[in-house]
């Protein structure tokens, strides 16, 4: 959307699911918020996404997804936790010498608070990629997770990344 003579950016997200187990039937839901502006070569969003919890006893299933991209390049969270997770998250990104560059950061917290867990920790992310050519391209990766509740039993974690990939 164009206004004031930048790009602004706006994404919204509902979801409603019924999830049938041999412990009962549970109905967590999803909402994602994003808002960003495009500013010459730079863009920033910042949002919220709850992949809700139903009472503390089952998230809101992802199976067929990848949350990698969307929840923190360390794959803290690649199921959702049975207290749900909230993801406040910020991003600037764009390009320079040719590649593309983004900056990453993550607040976890639990939708549905247990005793014991209400923090899931941050995240900072940076990447950069540079084609190489029509057919190549290399990246570099580097993810910090900040564990959070230690009843969560999460880990710090660092992880990094370096690739050349190919596309025909």
């Amino acid at each position: 959307m164009q206004a004031f003579g930048q790009q602004w950016l706006l994404n919204a997200e509902y979801a409603e699911q019924t999830l049938q187990t041999p412990v009962g039937k549970f109905d967590p839901e999803y909402h994602l918020i994003e808002a960003g502006i495009h500013f010459r070569a730079v863009t920033f969003i910042l949002g919220y996404e709850s992949l809700g919890s139903d009472d503390g006893l089952a998230g809101f299933a992802t199976p067929l997804a990848t949350l990698h991209k969307f929840n923190g390049f360390t794959d803290q969270f690649l199921t959702t936790p049975a207290q749900g997770l909230h993801d406040w998250h910020a991003t600037l990104g764009g390009g320079i010498f040719s590649g593309k560059w983004s900056l990453g950061y993550h607040d976890f917290e639990a939708d549905d608070v247990a005793p014991l867990i209400d923090d899931f920790g941050k995240e900072y992310n940076a990447q950069y990629t540079q084609p190489l050519g029509e057919h190549f391209s290399a990246g570099v990766k580097y993810a910090n997770y900040e564990g959070g509740d230690l009843a969560t039993e999460k880990a710090d974690t660092d992880k990094l990344w370096v690739w050349i990939g190919a596309t025909f």
